[in-house]
């Protein structure tokens, strides 16, 4: 069996509906060049979300791969066996599989539409590489922004950052003191 057969079946295995694999959703959001990456993490007992904001970019696929990167970084901090990271850039998905589930390292060795795509995120690939040699299994899946839930919170903190409000004192400590709260309910 080869490498993408491997990586389909387990792909397979990872996507059917009773499997243990932590889904990351990754999202970035630009408008008025501010652009915000952000993931959302569900592993089954509780959910996170994470966000950067990005000062020097202005390339919503930058973006994107950033949030990729904080979801591999997650997952290699974390001891998850395995991983759905869910995309909506389609050329990652499939430089994804050239660079990394082939191992296709040199640029000339990719199809020339991703090789654009395999200059930009050379880093992510190498990440993706450090991650899998921990024998985690991990695969990509393109998913629509409508269903993305980290859409919805890159486009929040965005809009967070564009106009941002001043909460009062007593606001601030009530909200600090639900997500204590938040936090006790759900060990």
């Amino acid at each position: 069996m080869n490498a993408v057969d491997k990586y389909y079946r387990t792909k397979h295995e990872l996507l059917q509906e009773g499997s243990y694999a932590v889904k990351i959703f990754c999202d970035a959001s630009l408008k008025d060049g501010v652009l915000v990456s952000a993931i959302y993490i569900d592993d089954h007992i509780r959910i996170h979300t994470k966000t950067k904001y990005l000062k020097n970019e202005k390339n919503i696929q930058k973006g994107e791969a950033y949030a990729i990167k904080m979801a591999l970084d997650h997952i290699a901090k974390h001891f998850y066996k395995e991983a759905v990271i869910y995309t909506e850039i389609d050329s990652i998905i499939h430089t994804h599989l050239f660079s990394v589930v082939l191992g296709k390292t040199k640029i000339q060795e990719i199809p020339k539409q991703l090789r654009p795509t395999a200059r930009m995120h050379q880093k992510l690939w190498s990440q993706f590489r450090y991650v899998y040699r921990m024998n985690k299994r991990i695969v990509l899946q393109k998913i629509d922004s409508n269903k993305n839930p980290a859409h919805a919170i890159a486009c929040q903190k965005r809009e967070e950052f564009l106009h941002p409000q001043v909460r009062p004192a007593w606001k601030r400590w009530m909200i600090f003191l639900c997500n204590r709260l938040i936090a006790q309910l759900s060990k």
